[in-house]
């Protein structure tokens, strides 16, 4: 009534080595193959008693409960077996965060499960790395994913509106993968984000930078500071004054970042 029209029926992150229901172990048995029945069972009532009866209702999606590996199992053929055909299964890659896609492993979850897929991407969600904020550009997804996946879901932090920046370059690479570039695009978000003021985006690249450090996907932290740092040390072995003083500049300029934040 309020104009939904895509569907997602979940099954990630639960136990399906443990049944609710009495009736359903005796229908569908025991193990991932059951619980892969079991879930194709449901959805394909969905499909059958919801989607199919309204017109312009897009495919059902949903999430698979191993979503984040591309090993042949017992669950994953009973969905392939079973499943609807216009489900669209939601899977993460070879992990729960990995550190890169390829277009190959997006191939391989397409054969195993049997489905279209779409890419559940773990960025730049943080309840994994809690007291942090993911604000490191989108990197490590080829370009040519998009010949293999009906498409990208991001995982936002709890932190909605910092969200916008990784948000953003999620959105730049699936509108245009093969011309991507994850620097350029992260600076692109910061001017978005800061309407374009050259202070505020000095300070929040700054800010940024010393939140790049994504367990599994960068592993690497504040980049540009560390860089400065290092060209000091040189500087300073070599008394070189302009190099020492552009590094005093810098640390001034972070100093005073957050109060311009």
């Amino acid at each position: 009534a309020i104009g939904v029209r895509a569907f997602n029926v979940p099954h990630d992150d639960i136990s399906y080595t443990d049944w609710n229901c009495a009736d359903d172990e005796a229908r569908f048995g025991t193990g991932g193959g059951a619980a892969g029945e079991a879930q194709a069972y449901l959805l394909n009532r969905v499909v059958e008693e919801f989607v199919s009866v309204h017109e312009d209702v897009e495919p059902l999606q949903m999430v698979a409960t191993e979503y984040w590996d591309l090993d042949e199992t017992p669950y994953k053929q009973a969905l392939r077996e079973h499943l609807h055909p216009e489900v669209i299964v939601h899977f993460t890659g070879t992990a729960i965060v990995p550190r890169e896609i390829t277009a190959a492993e997006a191939a391989r979850a397409r054969e195993l499960f049997g489905h279209r897929m779409m890419l559940w991407d773990n960025y730049p969600v943080n309840d994994y790395q809690r007291g942090r904020l993911a604000l490191a550009p989108y990197t490590g997804r080829q370009a040519d994913l998009a010949d293999h996946l009906v498409g990208i879901v991001a995982n936002p932090m709890n932190q909605a509106v910092a969200s916008k920046l990784g948000l953003y370059s999620v959105a730049d690479y699936a509108w245009n993968p093969a011309s991507y570039e994850p620097q350029r695009s992260w600076r692109d978000s910061l001017e978005e984000y800061a309407g374009g003021d050259a202070s505020v985006v000095a300070a929040l690249r700054m800010f940024c930078d010393t939140q790049h450090w994504l367990e599994t996907m960068t592993g690497v932290d504040a980049p540009e500071l560390a860089a400065a740092i290092e060209s000091f040390w040189q500087a300073w072995l070599a008394k070189d004054d302009a190099g020492v003083a552009a590094f005093e500049s810098y640390v001034v300029s972070f100093g005073a970042a957050a109060d311009v934040l």
